[in-house]
């Protein structure tokens, strides 16, 4: 076995990384596997539609649906040819014999058995690429169906508002807003845009329920890796973290739009049961949608990246003062 002596910072805190990234897979993937029919069931509600509509859909309704799976199918294209090249990658990085014999662990690039022959060493590049290739697969695989869904999520609040518009036209006399027939047809509209919204916050739990616990050890673990292999080295790893901030952010300002939406339609000039379906719904929006793993102290938002930057420098301190 190579002495302790042999490795640099950088290849001990290399280690560090790996074994936290494994470490955090395991406590990710068990709750995956438990979990798998609700992540069925949020792929089954995107492809039939969280909402039916009694109206069918108008021309500016099915741009936004149909721009939301053009979207999906290019970050698909994009995930395919990310993995191909980054298992390549590891692949390539963990082939090099004086590496391999180097390193004798069981992480990427590292191997539990000395490299002292050639049949040794093709079994460490059949390893390396196994290793290799499942455990970009794995990455890239979470984090893609995570983007994908949120296109779809996006998408169902852009119809929502785009429905409650068509709900109120402007310039309607108020003779014809206060008409039976008029008055029925409205409160008709109001009550699918309502359904459609509770659709939406059952997506939301189930959206939470299932990548909850992989957002909650992700924002444990950024911290330490911040603090092991400093800024620049967990680039990868800050992208993910950029990637759920900002999808966290967008949830809480389509919240807020949609908030916004309602109070900005013309239900002045509407009847009285018209009003009261549309108070609720205002009431019903208020408090925005946040994006958290388990707990709310484990937020993604756009001040929850300062917050990432401020814990890892604060622990960084606490380590060298105990050194």
């Amino acid at each position: 076995m190579t002495s302790a002596d042999e490795y640099s910072f950088d290849e001990l805190m290399d280690g560090i990384h790996f074994e936290m990234v494994y470490t955090m897979w395991c406590f990710v993937w068990p709750s995956y596997v438990i979990r798998s029919s609700l992540f069925s069931s949020l792929i089954s509600k995107i492809q039939s539609g969280l909402y039916t509509y009694s109206d069918p859909l108008t021309l500016e309704e099915k741009d936004i649906l149909s721009s939301a799976n053009d979207a999906v199918i290019r970050i698909t294209k994009i995930s395919v040819y990310v993995y191909i090249f980054g298992a390549g990658g590891i692949f390539m990085k963990g082939v090099n014999k004086e590496k391999m014999r180097k390193l004798q662990l069981p992480n990427i690039g590292w191997l539990p058995f000395a490299i002292t022959s050639l049949p040794r060493y093709a079994l460490g590049c059949l390893c390396q690429a196994i290793i290799g290739v499942n455990t970009v697969s794995i990455v890239i695989g979470t984090f893609m169906s995570f983007a994908t869904l949120f296109i779809h999520y996006g998408a169902q609040f852009k119809l929502l508002r785009a429905r409650l518009r068509g709900c109120f036209p402007e310039n309607v006399a108020l003779e014809k807003a206060q008409e039976d027939i008029y008055k029925e047809k409205t409160i008709r509209k109001l009550k699918d845009c309502y359904n459609h919204h509770l659709a939406i916050l059952r997506f939301h739990q189930e959206l939470l329920k299932y990548y909850g616990v992989l957002l909650l050890v992700f924002r444990v673990a950024i911290v330490f890796w911040l603090c092991t292999l400093a800024y620049v080295s967990i680039i990868v790893d800050l992208l993910y973290v950029l990637l759920f901030s900002i999808r966290g952010q967008d949830v809480t300002e389509w919240s807020y739009e949609l908030h916004d939406e309602l109070y900005s339609i013309q239900w002045w000039e509407q009847p009285k049961e018209v009003q009261s379906n549309i108070k609720t719904m205002i009431s019903g929006t208020a408090k925005p949608l946040v994006l958290y793993g388990v707990w709310d102290i484990a937020l993604y938002s756009h001040e929850s990246l300062s917050d990432i930057c401020n814990e890892s420098y604060s622990f960084f301190n606490m380590l060298r003062a105990f050194n």
